[in-house]
Order: structure tokens, then sequence, then C-alpha cells
């Protein structure tokens, strides 16, 4: 989205307006925004880090899929479809993340201080490791 948005408005100098009442929902874009919410797709890649025994590549997958799970809930208008390849039908949320007065951006955060928190701790508590051979 962050990417989306800084090509849009620098590189070809659309207004902020423009960008999320047109450019956003441009068929293009969509697909783009599909492929990076879609659960079959983390689902497949969450397999191949538990194939490769990698714990950083399966907690980065359950980021993507707890992401994607949050916003399907929250996005009416901008829905996306999260079971892209295979249903590439927009599944609407219960209600809308960008509707004033939506409190929904606490949950968000919540989410991400909790993954922080939780960092933090496998951090301090972690064994130290012996050093590596020469």
């Amino acid at each position: 989205m962050f990417a989306f948005f800084l090509f849009e408005a620098h590189v070809r100098h659309e207004s902020a307006e423009r960008i999320f009442r047109e450019i956003y929902f441009e068929p293009r874009w969509q697909v783009l925004f599909d492929a990076c919410h879609s659960i079959p797709i983390f689902l497949l890649i969450g397999g191949w880090f538990l194939w490769r025994r990698n714990r950083a590549g399966m907690l980065f997958t359950a980021s993507l899929l707890l992401h994607s799970l949050v916003d399907w809930p929250t996005h009416l208008e901008d829905a996306h479809a999260y079971f892209w390849p295979i249903w590439r039908r927009p599944l609407p949320g219960l209600v809308s993340y960008w509707h004033p007065g939506s409190r929904f951006w606490i949950l968000e955060v919540a989410i991400l201080a909790a993954a922080v928190a939780f960092w933090i701790h496998e951090k301090i508590t972690a064994p130290a490791r012996p050093p590596a051979p020469a």
C-alpha cells in the first residue's frame, strides 16, 4: 500500500484524493492488492517455511495471515479477494475501516504491540548461542 501511494503520488504526481477514490480501484492495482492478501498463497508460503523448518519465515507468514484475517471484517467498499487466485471476487467485511468514528485502528495497534512485546520477550529469554566454530 505504501509503495502504491508513493508511486502514484510522487512518480505519477496524482492527488491523494484521486489515488484513493479512483486509482486504488483500478483492476491492475486490485489484482496486486488481492495477491498481497491471498490466504491460499500465504498458506503455500507458510507450508514451504514449515517444510524448511524456518521459524522466522513461519512467523512472517503468520503475520501475513493475521493481517488478512483482521482486514477481512473491516473492509466494505475496498474489500479484497482473500482467496485469490482460486476465487477472484472481493469478500466484503461487516464494517468499514475508513468510516468516520471507526475504532478498528485500536485493534490493529494492539496486535502490533502484542507482536512487538512477544519479539522482545523472545530476544530477552532466548538462550545464549555458543560461539561459531572457526
